[in-house]
This record gives C-alpha cells, structure tokens and sequence, in this order.
C-alpha cells in the first residue's frame, strides 16, 4: 500500500506507513483528509502540471501514438487555470466560489476577473487566452473527439503559461506569500528577458 501525503508545498509518498501515521490517527487528531489548497499550494500545483506540459511537448513520441498532442494540450490549459485560481484566491476569493459554475473551468471568466482584480495580463496574454477552450472544449479534451478546431502552437501555449506564472508569482510575492525557489527563477527569467 502505497499512501501518498498532499500538503501545499510538496506531496510524498510512504510505502508503508506506521499505524500512527495511518487515517486513523488523522481523523483523531481532527485533521480533514482533503481540504482546499492555499494559494502557494495552487501556484506549486499549477507549476507542476506546467512542468508536465514541457516535458511531455519535448518527449519523443512513438509514430503509433496518433493523439499526443491533446494531454499536452490539457496539461497546459490546466496549469493556466490553476494559476489564474491561485492569483483570485490570493486576492481574497474563495475556493468555494472558484467551483460555481460561472468560474468552474471557464478560463475566460477567469482571466476577466483575475485582470478586473489587477493581474497586470499582457495584450498577449488576453488575445492567446481567447483562444483557450471553454468550459466544455476544456474538459472535452480528456475525451476523443473528432472534427476541426483551430488552436495556438504549444510554442504560444507555453508563453502564455510562463507569461501568467511570472505575474502571479510576483503577485504573490507582493502579497507576502513566500514562493520559494520560483522567486528565484522568476527573477533570473526577468533577467534573460531584459526586463529586470
């Protein structure tokens, strides 16, 4: 058995866990099994489906897999919401209202109330999110479906992620949330793109 721990900053694993570490014990000491993540645990959650993203958009596909670029495209789309989710809860939204159906998974909702909140999105950002699917497309992903659709190059996909993962983690950092190593890394990224 294999008991996977998620807190905010990192998950990890336990192969075997001790008794006193098992459910049991959580449920006696009143921790809840599954609660909602803060904004750093949804910014460190987003980075990791973007992560997952590049990597799968860099692997080397065998020629008989005939849809790779839809997790890929998943992935990417997903990490866009999950930062825009992070940046509206830092923002004093709460998860709750996140899930309603007017927010969900419509990106576009999302980036309008993220950017009526002060998230400074570039003109490029907002036109490349235009073209993120809805609410349906964006879970229709997970799904073969078959037909034309008209979307951005993984190139512009991955700008706009690295784009929305610099304004929020600066955001956050504003707001006092200590973002760890992404500090760092926003700020060399500032750096190699001349903007520092």
């Amino acid at each position: 058995m294999l008991t996977r721990w998620v807190a905010d900053q990192k998950p990890f694993s336990c192969p075997n866990p001790p008794p006193a570490i098992g459910l049991a014990f959580v449920r006696e000491i009143g921790l809840p099994l599954l609660s909602d993540a803060s904004p750093i645990g949804t910014f460190n959650y987003a980075h990791s489906f973007f992560g997952a993203a590049k990597a799968l958009d860099r692997l080397e596909w065998e020629d008989r897999e005939t849809h790779s670029d839809s997790p890929i495209e998943f992935l990417y789309w997903h990490s866009i919401e999950l930062f825009l989710k992070a940046y509206l809860v830092t923002d004093g939204m709460s998860p709750s209202e996140l899930r309603q159906r007017k927010y969900g998974h419509n990106l576009t909702a999302l980036r309008d109330e993220a950017k009526k909140r002060g998230l400074p999105l570039t003109p490029k950002d907002e036109d490349l999110i235009d073209f993120m699917p809805s609410t349906e497309t964006m879970i229709d992903l997970r799904y073969l479906k078959v037909g034309i659709r008209t979307v951005p190059e993984f190139f512009e996909i991955e700008a706009i992620c690295e784009s929305i993962y610099r304004l929020v983690g600066a955001e956050l950092q504003k707001r006092g949330t200590n973002i760890g190593f992404h500090a760092v890394e926003i700020q060399r990224q500032k750096k190699d793109n001349g903007s520092a």
